[in-house]
C-alpha cells in the first residue's frame, strides 16, 4: 500500500509510527475507519492490512 499519510496527513503524522490508534478507534470512525467500511474497503477483511498474524 501507499501510506494513508499521502492523501491523509490531517489524520495520519508523515513519519511512520507517529499516529497510535487501536482496532476500537478505527470501528468508532477515527483514522483507517473515517474511509473504510464507507468510501473504501470494508473493515472486516483483516488480511487485507494485516498481513502478519496480529495476537
Amino acid at each position: 500500500w501507499n501510506g494513508c499519510e499521502l492523501c491523509h496527513p490531517d489524520i495520519f503524522g508523515v513519519k511512520k509510527g507517529a499516529t497510535h490508534y487501536s482496532m476500537q478507534d478505527i470501528f468508532n470512525g477515527k483514522f483507517c475507519g473515517a474511509c473504510h467500511g464507507k468510501v473504501a474497503f470494508a473493515l472486516y477483511d483483516c488480511r487485507l492490512c494485516h498481513t502478519k498474524d496480529v495476537y
